[in-house]
């Protein structure tokens, strides 16, 4: 059982693309969505769903789910561990160590959902892509072509979401829900959203927590005014850098300054709480001190506003993206800086544990000099610990 998860039976995934998963961190990488059924319920009973379910039920380890493993190994955190402690902690099931049946009944119990409405999005931060944001779908193509070891997918359909009619029929399935996590894509730009929301109003379902994560760019008053009617709001922005490292990892015009804006905004909703997320990469690795630091001056000069825990997530798809893999100096140089930080502890014995593989590095170095070819840009002007990879 340490490494069962109960996801598979009690959480939901609307991906972006269509896919319907246990979990935001179930990679579909290499296999089709899981959309091959009508509806949203029949694809979460679908038979791949189910014979994960028995994976799980045979002690194994699902491949999909290596995300989480590795999570684990390098952070100490993973989407598995925070379900199980924030959800299943209590439950029954959970403190006798009862294995749930493979099969789902119409109406499970669900007590998290993560709903992500629409892939668009108006920045196209560089680890991620279509599946995510639109408007990473051109550059997405190109990449694919280049080489294929960036693993880019060309989508067919650049701008995907789902319908009223989806999201109503799946509102009876989410009466047990604790809490609901809008990503997207951007969910302060999705079509439905506020449709959605008035609905959760209206069905007197105000109690469930909603989990925001957010690019910080976006300011919507009416889905703020909804908002408002709600117990719990939290908000968890996502940044990955300072100066110019912010607007170069971000893909687009937008400033740190433009975030603090948004933030300053929102915390002036008193049922609201306010956190950040940070993806560690290679680009931010050397940054992340000041990163930390200014974190920390936002929770200080705004209500609501917590630094804890900002640094928990790992970018370990696409590997060579990790900032696991770099060359001994430059990770020498970056485990100096991180080892004051409490904060890092876990990261830096990771960093000094890993075993170097030059083949991801050189994807790395190609994927970065060929998307700043297609964006005008140079990560030397953003990351200058790297210059001596990106300068002839």
């Amino acid at each position: 059982m340490s490494r069962f998860c109960y996801m598979p039976w009690h959480a939901i995934t609307l991906s972006a693309n269509g896919d319907i998963k246990p979990c935001c961190q179930f990679t579909n990488r290499g296999r089709k969505p899981n959309t091959e059924h009508p509806t949203i319920m029949e694809n979460y009973n679908s038979e791949r769903m189910q014979q994960l379910r028995q994976d799980f039920r045979d002690g194994k380890q699902p491949d999909a789910c290596k995300s989480c493993w590795e999570r684990e190994d390098l952070v100490g955190e993973s989407r598995r561990l925070w379900f199980n402690k924030k959800f299943m902690k209590n439950k029954k099931e959970f403190k006798e160590g009862i294995i749930p049946d493979t099969n789902i009944v119409e109406f499970p119990k669900m007590y998290q959902a993560d709903i992500n409405l629409s892939n668009v999005c108006n920045l196209k931060c560089r680890m991620c892509g279509s599946w995510a944001s639109n408007s990473w779908f051109k550059e997405e193509i190109a990449l694919a072509k280049i080489d294929k070891r960036y693993q880019k997918n060309i989508n067919e359909v650049p701008l995907l979401q789902y319908s009223l009619e989806d999201l109503r029929n799946l509102l009876p399935h989410l009466k047990d829900v604790m809490r609901i996590d809008f990503k997207g894509g951007e969910p302060m730009m999705a079509k439905h959203h506020n449709q959605f929301l008035q609905w959760l109003i209206e069905e007197g379902m105000t109690d469930i927590e909603l989990f925001y994560t957010t690019n910080g760019t976006v300011q919507n008053p009416k889905i703020l005014n909804l908002l408002k009617q709600f117990k719990r709001v939290s908000i968890c922005f996502s940044i990955e850098g300072t100066g110019k490292l912010y607007s170069y990892i971000r893909g687009g015009k937008y400033k740190i300054e433009q975030l603090e804006e948004t933030l300053a905004e929102y915390s002036k909703l008193e049922n609201v709480q306010i956190m950040f997320n940070v993806t560690l990469q290679n680009y931010n690795v050397f940054n992340l001190p000041e990163l930390h630091n200014f974190l920390n001056e936002l929770e200080d000069k705004y209500p609501r506003v917590s630094a804890n825990n900002s640094f928990t997530t790992i970018c370990n798809q696409p590997a060579y993206l990790s900032p696991m893999n770099l060359p001994d100096s430059l990770r020498d140089q970056a485990v100096e800086r991180l080892s004051i930080y409490d904060d890092f502890k876990k990261l830096v014995k990771s960093m000094n544990k890993r075993t170097f593989n030059e083949e991801q590095w050189d994807i790395f170095i190609n994927y970065t000099k060929d998307l700043d070819k297609l964006r005008n840009d140079n990560v030397v002007d953003a990351v200058p610990e790297l210059k001596e990879y990106f300068v002839c």
